[in-house]
């Protein structure tokens, strides 16, 4: 059985509760950095600015 305080939790943006253990939340944040780094190398980037724009427009935000 695993102690409470080697688990992690958080709360989406549905109010949903996620736990998680230590270890599969850093191996869950190494792939989306590893992901990342791949969009960068391939191009696969927008400029925030125009992202933000963008988001100004379709949202009021």
């Amino acid at each position: 059985m695993q102690k409470i305080k080697e688990l992690e939790t958080a709360v989406s943006k549905n109010n949903n509760v996620i736990v998680m253990s230590k270890e599969e939340l850093k191996n869950d944040i190494e792939e989306h950095l590893l992901r990342a780094e791949d969009d960068i190398r391939n191009g696969r980037v927008r400029d925030a600015r125009e992202v933000f724009q963008e988001w100004k427009e379709k949202y009021g935000i």
